[in-house]
């Protein structure tokens, strides 16, 4: 039998990455939702048959790790082992197709959850007040 996965968009180490962040910082979220889908499906000028519009889905809808909620705000997580310029633009598209998906009335926060950051990144990070959690 297969073994279950609890978050199953996280791969190789990531979701440990992400169980040892929670057992620090579980407390301050309500509650979490993983794996959420955002952005559009296809280009609107497609007209696809069923078939291929679940294909198109899987290559174009961005899927989120983890959301955190808490009483005033909402927290985007991307969790990677190295932390790299994929990293930052993976965590500001979400930010930027969460909020026009959404538009949550909470303050959207950004972070990414890692072992290893790019030092050239970690500034960008810094200047766009995404927060970083190095473990």
């Amino acid at each position: 039998m297969p073994e279950r996965r609890e978050f199953k968009h996280m791969y190789g180490n990531e979701e440990d990455i992400w169980r040892r962040w929670l057992k620090i910082n579980k407390e301050k979220y309500q509650r979490f939702v993983y794996d959420l889908h955002v952005g559009r499906a296809w280009p609107g000028h497609l007209e696809l048959s069923p078939e291929w519009r679940k294909g198109a889905e899987a290559v174009y809808l961005k899927r989120i790790d983890a959301i955190g909620y808490s009483a005033d705000s909402i927290t985007i997580f991307e969790v990677k082992p190295h932390a790299g310029l994929g990293a930052l633009g993976q965590i500001m598209g979400y930010l930027a197709l969460y909020e026009e998906q959404f538009a949550p009335a909470e303050e959207l926060k950004g972070a990414i959850v890692t072992e290893l950051v790019d030092p050239n990144v970690e500034r960008i990070l810094e200047e766009h007040g995404i927060d970083l959690y190095i473990l």
